[in-house]
């Protein structure tokens, strides 16, 4: 879960982050990637992709 959030908070500007991916290689549910990214995405830090069935943040700070 550490690693998770590390790499949220340091996402890079205009860098997507693909949750489906991360949560295989980090043996985490997409929901609680999707999770971590809505509260930074409420927070300002980065947007959630809006698509249906996917799981991705941008960083925009």
């Amino acid at each position: 879960m550490v690693e998770a959030i590390d790499l949220v908070d340091g996402c890079e500007p205009g860098v997507w982050i693909d949750g489906k991916t991360l949560s295989a290689s980090l043996d985490l549910p997409d929901f609680v990637l999707n999770s971590i990214f809505k509260i930074y995405e409420a927070k300002g830090y980065g947007l959630v992709s809006k698509t249906i069935n996917e799981c991705k943040y941008l960083g925009k700070t």
